[in-house]
């Protein structure tokens, strides 16, 4: 290994990496109003693929999760598998085409109904598969007056959770 490569080890080894590095959106002040608006308006797709010729009915659509690792886990939030982890991690056993990216938001941890609404939404925009799912708590503002102070002492504030955000990426069946 030469020097050029062992220098760039030791700065990508360096580099911070945030709790929520393998989160879509890490919702760090939500207030009341914004989180209620955020329920009206789930679930949200994005970077929706022009073709949306269905290929799977909803009963067929498999649900996929997201493996966390050291790199991408939140393991700086206190029992951070209860908060997002879905189920076991898994990929298609066949080749995929990305359709869209794909996020539901509820008020408590459910994940039949967020898997529900992910299968009508795959199936109702071509997709065959749900992968990368996940959750993800969202956090009210630290304070009322959103202030970003913390407490008493440097100790940290307290935050209560709102709700969760679940994601996803909708895929279909490569036709490569």
């Amino acid at each position: 290994m030469n020097s050029r490569s062992l220098l760039l080890c030791i700065l990508l080894l360096c580099v911070p990496v945030s709790a929520s590095a393998g989160s879509a959106i890490f919702f760090n002040d939500v207030s009341v109003e914004k989180f209620k608006t955020l329920l009206e308006t789930s679930p949200v797709i994005s970077n929706l693929d022009n073709d949306s010729s269905k290929q799977c009915e909803i009963d067929a659509v498999e649900m996929h999760f997201k493996k966390f690792n050291m790199f991408n886990a939140p393991n700086l939030v206190d029992d951070w598998e209860y908060h997002y982890v879905v189920g076991e991690p898994s990929k298609p056993e066949w080749k995929t085409e990305f359709v869209a990216d794909i996020v539901a938001y509820q008020e408590k941890i459910d994940d039949s109904a967020a898997l529900m609404v992910f299968r009508n939404k795959a199936s109702e925009l071509g997709g065959c598969a749900v992968q990368k799912v996940f959750r993800e708590p969202i956090l009210m503002n630290r304070f009322a007056d959103g202030s970003k102070a913390f407490g008493l002492g440097g100790a940290k504030a307290v935050r209560k959770i709102l709700g969760y955000a679940y994601y996803g990426k909708i895929v279909r069946r490569s036709s490569r």
